[in-house]
């Protein structure tokens, strides 16, 4: 054996290995993270996701370096044994921008690629361990019985024997608890313990490939395939935020959050899908002044301006349906902070009612001012419908029939930012209505607000609410 040869099977890579998965981690955690605006190529899509790579392949090789430099390992002449344990470790980094990613997004397929980067790391490490074993003339082997019996006759060595295949069951089943419980990290640490075991045994029972090339084309093949797997998955966890219909089929697809993680997301179906048909959503109750609203034949509001806080509900249905439903599943929450998804392809409906108690009279003002709380990061305008109730004719005893009039749309300017930024705060906006001269003679007790996002994406309500009203002159 030469001595290059005899200084690479005793190189040490546990250490290298170990502080540069830390420092990779560390560097992706801060870098590798969901665009701030909506990707409009594919070129987009593909620059970001090999700048991922790159970078991790950076900090992978100056952190090995490092390390064999402060170890004294490395020297001019040694070089190509350094490049070769860069190389050799990268099997494992090379998965950790993903990780962050898929992290940064809260997806669940952060399960798989934990246990996944657990065992290469498991499997790069036996290969180096078999590497730098001396080749011992080994016993001959026994057979399969008489080892078993053995076994039986000392009750103490068969629990020792069950104990590591009893705790890769139990964890796999507490990791099945904590996805189905929406903790993925904890999922896929525990996946990844369960994987060690069975890997265990199928690497015990491998046949010892001594040769040292047959080890170094494995694990090139390996890093080269490991390379190109996770720059493909990165372009597709990456996909979902494309401004494009088809972020929604994917980001559904993938599980993966494009614009925050709402609290609570009810489903609605309707027809044979699962789900409820209706839903209505009652905000929290906020403490506000009591307005009197101007009885019908008042001729002017005392002021300019007069505000009406919205304490009405929120509906959710879908065509042909009008309304929720005479069972509506009813709900409290906020849908600044809910989000109410569609279990089929059918857009959903929203409108926001309210309730003025007494009748007012149109004749006090000019115009109608609705103002909102939009906190919706999706890209795709959203308009604002309002339709004037007017359900008791004031000197008619109830015979008059209920009327009403719509007052038109208008989009609400904070939905046509573009790009639309994906960690937006909630942002304040506000639409006016003028009011035709047809309603000068008439009142309105109720008052509907339908909030219509662009078509394609009506598969989920608008995270906006509606603040309050402003009738004025």
């Amino acid at each position: 054996m030469s001595a290059a040869a005899a200084r690479q099977r005793s190189l040490p890579l546990a250490w290298p290995l170990g502080v540069s998965g830390v420092a990779t981690a560390l560097v992706a955690g801060f870098v590798c993270s969901p665009p701030s605006h909506k990707l409009h190529s594919w070129g987009q899509i593909v620059s970001l996701a090999t700048a991922y790579v790159l970078l991790a392949a950076a900090v992978h090789a100056i952190a090995v370096w490092s390390v064999c430099r402060v170890r004294e390992e490395t020297e001019t002449a040694h070089w190509p044994l350094i490049l070769s344990l860069i190389w050799a470790a990268w099997i494992v980094v090379v998965w950790l921008p993903l990780l962050a990613l898929l992290t940064a997004e809260r997806s669940p397929w952060v399960s798989l690629i934990i246990p996944v980067t657990a065992i290469f790391a498991a499997l790069l490490l036996r290969w180096r361990s078999e590497r730098a074993l001396p080749e011992l003339e080994l016993p001959p082997h026994k057979p399969e019985a008489l080892s078993f019996a053995l076994v039986m006759e000392d009750g103490r060595e068969l629990w020792r024997a069950l104990l590591p295949a009893a705790g890769a069951v139990v964890a796999f089943e507490l990791g099945i608890v904590a996805l189905v419980a929406d903790h993925a990290w904890t999922s896929g640490c525990l996946f990844g313990i369960a994987a060690l075991y069975p890997l265990h045994k199928l690497q015990s029972r491998r046949p010892n490939q001594g040769d040292p090339r047959n080890h170094a084309r494995t694990s090139n093949r390996a890093a080269t395939a490991n390379s190109v797997v996770v720059w493909l998955l990165l372009v597709l966890a990456l996909t979902p935020f494309m401004a494009t219909y088809a972020e929604g089929v994917i980001a559904g697809m993938m599980h993966i959050d494009t614009h925050g993680r709402p609290i609570g997301a009810p489903h609605l179906g309707h027809g044979n899908s699962s789900g409820y048909v209706g839903l209505i959503l009652v905000p929290p109750p906020v403490p506000h002044p009591i307005v009197a609203p101007t009885v019908a034949g008042a001729s002017e509001l005392p002021g300019k301006t007069q505000v009406i806080p919205f304490d009405g509900a929120y509906w959710y249905f879908k065509a042909p349906d009008a309304d929720p439903g005479p069972a509506p599943h009813l709900m409290h929450g906020d849908p600044v902070k809910n989000r109410v998804l569609s279990t089929d392809r059918l857009p959903l409906v929203m409108e926001a009612h309210q309730k003025l108690g007494r009748p007012v009279a149109m004749s006090c003002c000019s115009s109608l001012r609705i103002d909102v709380t939009n906190a919706d990061t999706v890209a795709g305008p959203i308009s604002i419908e309002v339709i004037l109730h007017e359900t008791a004719v004031p000197g008619t005893g109830g015979r008059a029939k209920p009327s009403k009039a719509a007052l038109g749309q208008l989009y609400l300017k904070t939905s046509l930012v573009s790009p639309m930024p994906l960690k937006r705060p909630p942002v304040e906006d506000s639409v006016s209505f003028t009011l035709p001269s047809y309603l000068r003679g008439r009142s309105v007790d109720e008052i509907t607000v339908r909030i219509l996002p662009a078509r394609a994406r009506s598969l989920a309500g608008p995270q906006v609410a509606i603040k309050d009203f402003a009738l004025q002159r």
